[in-house]
């Protein structure tokens, strides 16, 4: 099989052709994972940027929500005590060896946060009354669902959902979504690059940069034989990921483009990959 090509060239193609100058002339990239493939594409997302002339302002703040992030692994405090780093602070440690100056790092700037406005809780606790939930007439609810209290949640509308964790996922959406929006208007950002796009910390930086009228990029692991993927569109919207799959298509060569294609289903069918399990598992 011959090798295709990449669907950009490379991020500082694809930063470059899909902002306008200003929407490029200043980045936030706000971190609340210490997934490494997730730092991974953060940190190269910010030196393709810093290379193109941008003033980054890169956050890691994956130790400071009020509940913990879904991709949150180590506590900062636990790893000073132990001698160690952890993911997040090593990415840092390699940005700044990358020539990433001091001013570039950016903490959360509301110092002495209060959650403010939250809506009371809904009764009873069930899917159909979190959705409903709003903050600052952003989509709050939702993003809290896209997240379970531990891996034994069920996914039913008569399931009643702990009260203590929907208050403290309400104040860190809250707490996320203030303090992004604070980032924002100090650094002037033209765009904001945060992961997926569906957890309930991304979504709240981006219901902040959407308040803000700036662009919003996402970042993912990528297909087999990629590194990550980053985006203009949610992570999750459909018909941007099939307009994406068309245009790679007709771009390759035949009869490659079949074998590839053909390869992804087998590969789904064969259940060969076994990270693909907890998704797929019982599909036939």
């Amino acid at each position: 099989m011959n090798k295709v090509r990449a669907e950009h060239a490379s991020v500082r193609t694809f930063l470059s052709d899909s902002l306008t100058p200003a929407e490029l002339r200043s980045i936030g990239l706000i971190s609340f994972n210490q997934w490494t493939f997730a730092m991974g594409a953060m940190v190269d997302t910010a030196l393709a940027a810093r290379d193109l002339g941008s003033q980054v302002a890169v956050g890691f703040w994956a130790d400071e929500t009020p509940l913990p992030d879904v991709g949150w692994t180590s506590s900062t405090r636990v790893a000073r005590l132990l001698g160690s780093r952890t993911k997040d602070q090593r990415a840092a440690d390699g940005l700044r060896a990358a020539g990433l100056s001091k001013e570039m790092f950016a903490k959360p700037p509301i110092r002495q946060w209060r959650a403010t406005q939250l809506p009371p809780l809904p009764h009873p606790l069930t899917r159909s009354g979190i959705r409903e939930l709003t903050y600052q007439g952003t989509d709050m609810g939702r993003s809290i669902l896209q997240v379970h209290p531990n891996f034994t949640t069920p996914i039913r509308e008569d399931h009643v959902w702990p009260r203590r964790w929907i208050k403290r996922a309400m104040r860190s959406y809250a707490w996320a979504y203030d303090q992004s929006l604070a980032l924002i208007r100090e650094h002037d950002l033209g765009a904001v690059v945060v992961y997926n796009g569906r957890f309930t910390h991304d979504r709240a930086v981006a219901a902040a940069a959407a308040t803000a009228g700036i662009r919003v990029l996402n970042y993912d692991t990528g297909g087999y034989d990629t590194d990550f993927d980053l985006t203009t569109a949610h992570t999750h919207d459909w018909a941007h990921l099939q307009e994406r799959m068309g245009s790679m298509y007709a771009g390759w060569p035949a009869p490659d483009r079949d074998d590839i294609g053909a390869a992804w289903f087998i590969n789904r069918q064969t259940h060969e990959d076994a990270s693909l399990t907890p998704f797929v598992g019982g599909q036939t």
